[in-house]
């Protein structure tokens, strides 16, 4: 638990369905972090006779991705220094300003789920990221290999 996973998704002739990451939230809770695809149709047409005790849906998150090499100290500092010691692949739950979420860490890339939509315009936390662009660039948001 509290573990993600990169995973490869195949097709029964081996072709590549999706390539997510899989995330362990709960004991008994698995959520996908899907690229753009169908695959969650797909899901629903293999367990189409029910043969598997699953629920199958798309969960109302909204996902924001933090990434770079100043990723981890913009995280410090909205979360705590908790976050720069995550190790690759570990996954927690947290709070923002009232919103739960569930962080993921793979390498200097974090991805934020908010499990509720929530537009904060606070100095702390998400605050930080809704100034200008120019401040987007100084923490590296959304930016690969930024130096």
């Amino acid at each position: 638990m509290n573990k993600c996973k990169y995973v490869m998704l195949c097709a029964p002739n081996g072709g590549v369905l999706n390539d997510p990451v899989l995330l362990h939230v709960q004991e008994d809770e698995w959520w996908f972090s899907l690229a753009d695809s169908d695959i969650g149709q797909y899901f629903h047409g293999v367990n189409h006779d029910g043969r598997f005790d699953v629920d199958i849906a798309e969960i109302d998150v909204a996902p924001v991705q933090i990434q770079g090499p100043k990723a981890p100290k913009l995280m410090d500092d909205i979360f705590g220094p908790h976050m720069s010691k995550l190790k690759y692949y570990d996954c927690i739950h947290e709070e923002i300003n009232g919103a739960q979420c569930v962080i993921s860490a793979i390498w200097m890339h974090y991805c934020i789920m908010l499990l509720k939509r929530v537009i904060t315009t606070s100095t702390r936390g998400f605050g930080k990221l809704q100034k200008c662009p120019s401040e987007w660039i100084q923490y590296g948001v959304g930016i690969r290999d930024l130096s």
